[in-house]
C-alpha cells in the first residue's frame, strides 16, 4: 500500500491559479495506516503536481484507489469534492471514496444493471462482504411503468438479480440478499438503501452510457449517498 502526499503548489485554485497545499506531513499518513493495520507493507511517498492529473497517472499501476470526499479547500455543503468526482470518473482502477471510517454495521450494497463493469462490481462487493463478514445486499432498480409492480413478489424472476447471484462462487457462505424494485428514480432507491450499508459499490456505468466513462447514476450516487462508495471499472 503506497500512502501518496501532495508537495506544495499541487492544489488547482480558480481560475488555473494554484493554491496552499493541504496541512499536514507526509509521515501523518503513514503513521495512520500503521495504526489502523500494524502488519501492513506500506510506502509513503511525496507528489507534487495536480491531484487529479497525477492520481489518475498513478491509478493505471494501483489495483485499488483510495481518496476522502473533499479537501480542505472544498465547499462543505458538498458531499463529493472536485477531485474525487474526477477521479471517479477518469481512474483506470476502482476507487473508494470514504466519508467515514468507522460507519455504522451493515451490509454491502451492490447496484446492478447487467452491465459488464456491474459484473465485476458484484464481485468486488463480495470480497468486501467477505473480509468485513457482512452481508451482501443485490439491488436492481428495473425500468418503471404505471402498471409495473413496486416490487415483484419473488426476485427471481429478475433476470439481472440473478445474472448477478450466479456471479458467485457455488461454495460461498454468504448471506446474501436479492431486492428488486420498480421506480422512477434509481438513485433514490440505492441512496434510500445505502444508509444502512456500509459501502456502496457500483459499476462505473451503466448498459446505456456509450462513450462516457462515469454513468449519471454513479454520478448522482456520488453526490447524494452518505456512506461510502466504491465505484469499479
Amino acid at each position: 500500500m503506497a500512502v501518496l502526499h501532495q508537495g506544495a503548489g499541487a492544489n488547482p485554485g480558480s481560475a488555473g491559479q494554484r493554491v496552499a497545499p493541504c496541512g499536514g506531513e507526509p509521515t501523518e499518513g503513514l503513521d495512520l495506516a500503521k495504526q489502523a493495520e500494524p502488519t501492513a507493507d506500506v510506502s509513503v511517498r511525496l507528489v507534487t503536481g495536480f491531484p487529479s492529473e497525477v492520481l489518475t497517472r498513478l491509478s493505471v499501476e494501483a489495483s485499488l484507489l483510495v481518496t476522502g470526499t473533499r479537501g480542505l479547500g472544498g465547499f462543505t455543503g458538498l458531499l463529493v469534492g472536485s477531485v474525487s468526482l474526477h477521479l471517479s470518473a477518469t481512474a483506470s482502477c476502482p476507487i473508494a471514496i470514504i466519508r467515514t471510517a468507522e460507519p455504522e454495521p451493515g451490509d454491502v450494497l451492490v447496484a446492478v444493471d447487467g452491465s459488464p463493469e456491474s459484473d465485476r462490481a458484484v464481485l468486488a462487493a463480495a470480497g468486501l462482504a467477505e473480509t468485513l463478514n457482512t452481508t451482501l445486499r443485490v439491488l436492481h432498480v428495473r425500468p418503471y411503468s404505471r402498471h409495473a409492480l413496486t416490487r415483484p413478489p419473488d426476485p427471481e424472476h429478475d433476470p439481472m438479480i440473478q445474472q448477478a447471484v450466479n456471479l458467485l462462487p457455488d461454495h460461498t457462505k454468504l448471506s446474501v440478499i436479492e431486492d428488486s424494485f420498480a421506480d422512477p428514480s434509481v438513485t433514490g432507491v440505492i441512496v434510500h438503501h445505502a444508509h444502512k450499508a456500509v459501502c456502496v459499490v457500483l459499476g462505473a456505468k451503466g448498459t446505456n452510457t456509450l462513450g462516457a466513462r462515469l454513468g449519471s447514476t454513479v454520478h448522482a450516487v456520488l453526490h447524494h449517498a452518505h456512506g461510502n462508495v466504491l465505484v469499479v471499472r
